[in-house]
């Protein structure tokens, strides 16, 4: 990310409320561990697929 880009997203999140704010971390906070989940299952499926080879 650009220094100006960055900039320009800070803006955007000095605007928001308190309670906008927290809902932002809640739905960042939920694709984390989801994305995180994704990953460990195919992880696991792919694991023992190389093991195989």
């Amino acid at each position: 990310m650009t220094d100006e880009s960055e900039l320009q997203r800070r803006r955007q999140l000095s605007r928001m409320s308190k309670t906008e704010l927290i809902d932002w971390i809640i739905q960042i906070e939920t694709a984390h561990a989801n994305t995180a989940t994704a990953i460990g299952a195919l992880r696991d499926r792919v694991t023992p697929a190389y093991e195989e080879v």
